[in-house]
């Protein structure tokens, strides 16, 4: 069993999570700028202007525009794909070692879902990070995945490379 330190050490700077819903993530009453500041600094020692880069770098990254403008802003003067756009920029800031992606993408129109997918791969890639992407888009998990677990009433019913399961499906 862990302590809640070694937890709260673990969270965000080693593992990551970006839900579904980005409201249930953002504060509604902080600005972008301070909630992406306070997650940069809540593990790493850095300067509030060198955590403000990273914030404002990560924003670009996911493909929001003008994204000095944007740190200024408030969750609700974000469109929902752009709120999702932010939790996963968050996600993202400390390049962690494992992800749990629970469906980030189904509100992203399919040029900026390319994006993020695109993205995704290449931190996987650059970083060795384990990514487990919780989604019912086939098409999303034979571009992105290397191995498919299929749920069914909670329970895992068949797993395996994602090229034998796609195409020998065991449950329907």
């Amino acid at each position: 069993r862990s302590s809640r330190e070694e937890m709260r050490a673990l969270r965000g700077r080693r593992m990551a999570m970006i839900f579904q819903d980005p409201m249930m993530t953002l504060n509604p009453v902080l600005r972008i700028d301070t909630q992406m500041i306070e997650a940069v600094q809540a593990h790493e020692s850095v300067s509030r202007t060198d955590a403000r880069a990273r914030a404002r770098d990560a924003l670009g990254m996911v493909g929001i525009p003008s994204p000095d403008e944007r740190l200024q802003a408030y969750p609700h003067q974000f469109s929902g794909g752009m709120r999702q756009r932010v939790v996963i920029a968050i996600a993202l800031l400390h390049q962690p070692d494992f992800i749990i992606a629970d469906e980030p993408t189904t509100a992203l129109d399919v040029t900026i879902q390319a994006q993020i997918l695109a993205e995704m791969q290449k931190l996987v890639a650059q970083n060795n990070t384990s990514l487990i992407w919780i989604t019912h888009d086939l098409a999303v998990v034979s571009r992105l995945a290397d191995r498919i677990a299929v749920m069914y009433a909670g329970r895992i019913v068949e797993s395996g490379p994602v090229s034998d399961v796609l195409a020998r499906p065991l449950h329907p």
